[in-house]
């Protein structure tokens, strides 16, 4: 889950592009910004309450936002979302809990690639009724309690405990979606992205991100058992609060699994969030965070099942993504609105590694986002 102010992300002919390109892409050998993110801050709010903008490797303990908005900001226009998923060569499965003010949203989905069977459930929320949405990303509280089912999210100590029980008419007669997992930083040191950006023309984000968590746990889709293991699975996380513009416009991608050579790999990229000032757009090798310049997705039209393209302009990233299941809707509810497309699937192609090398990815499992918000 991602955001932004700025025009929608350029779209490929096919898919008759509703919004220019809203961020300039960068000349030849950019993609690869050439310095590690320095180490976060533990406050990301000074004293003052000025945020301290830029891209971090590490997790905050403290975001006071409260000391950048007004009262009346907090309450109607404060953002706050924690979304969690699973990839696998035999599964990708997402659950999420978002506090948006007006509306509060909570879903989970799975996709068993073996079976090639989708299962979604999703409950929307009257002004937030029954969705929890506080902390930081290092003692976090995300849950929601409603009709549809449970969500707990809970962080503590550099582990994050996930608990989802959505009940509905599911696929093979499935009439549960259950979930438990627990997320830790894998053995090897692991640096989570923290990036804090101003968002035009008046708006704020602050977003924790990590592609390659390790994970454990277990999923049920009705009386069917699945086995989350570290040594098969691997975990994604974005935590994100902020104050976006009303209207928001983004692509965004993220994935992990085994470069072709056999190092861990993850990799976070987005355009038209984050971007007024620096990009969010980074690689993990073997747990190092290293930053990554501007890039630009091509997504096909709305009825298309084609791959969606992103890459920058020197190809350093060149990636090909190859939807699987997609997660769809256009709903409006006058004051909000949310029209996306959430594909999962695999990745394939480069990426840059230090000093430019290229580093080879082949159906590395993950998400891409396609979204357009009026919030």
């Amino acid at each position: 889950m991602c955001g932004s102010d700025a025009p929608h992300p350029r779209v490929t002919p096919a898919g008759a592009s509703r919004y220019p390109i809203a961020v300039a892409l960068p000349t030849m050998q950019e993609a690869v910004v050439p310095l590690l993110a320095p180490p976060c801050p533990a406050d990301v709010i000074g004293a003052d309450g000025s945020p301290k903008l830029g891209v971090f490797r590490g997790t905050p303990q403290t975001v006071r936002l409260e000391a950048w908005a007004s009262p009346l900001a907090r309450l109607l226009r404060q953002k706050r979302w924690q979304y969690v998923a699973v990839v696998g060569s035999d599964l990708i499965a997402a659950v999420a809990v978002a506090h948006l003010g007006y509306v509060g949203l909570s879903f989970v989905v799975v996709w068993d690639r073996r079976e090639r069977r989708w299962y979604e459930a999703e409950a929307l929320s009257p002004l937030a009724l029954g969705i929890r949405a506080d902390g930081p990303p290092a003692d976090a509280f995300f849950g929601y309690q409603g009709a549809r089912g449970e969500v707990t999210m809970r962080s503590a100590a550099g582990e994050r405990l996930v608990s989802a029980n959505f009940r509905g008419d599911f696929p093979g007669g499935a009439e549960a979606v259950q979930l438990e997992l627990e997320l830790k930083s894998p053995g090897h040191a692991f640096e989570p992205l923290t990036c804090v950006s101003k968002l035009r023309p008046r708006g704020l984000n602050v977003t924790h991100k990590a592609a390659g968590l390790q994970v454990r746990g277990e999923l049920r889709l009705g009386t069917k058992v699945l086995a989350i293991e570290p040594d098969r699975h691997t975990a994604l996380l974005d935590w994100s609060r902020g104050f976006p513009p009303y209207r928001t416009a983004w692509n965004w991608a993220i994935g992990a699994g085994r470069a072709a050579g056999g190092a861990r790999i993850g990799f976070n990229l987005c355009a038209g969030f984050n971007d007024a000032v620096e990009t969010e757009n980074v690689l993990w090798l073997d747990g190092q965070l290293h930053r990554l310049g501007p890039v630009e997705f091509d997504v096909p039209s709305v009825d298309s099942k084609a791959p969606w393209t992103i890459r920058s302009r020197d190809a350093a990233v060149n990636l090909r993504f190859e939807p699987e299941a997609t997660r769809a809707a256009d709903e409006n509810f006058l004051l909000v609105r949310s029209r996306y497309r959430e594909p999962v699937g695999a990745f394939t192609g480069y990426l840059p590694g230090p000093g430019g090398t290229p580093i080879e990815i082949d159906a590395v499992p993950g998400v891409a986002e396609d979204h357009l918000a009026r919030w």
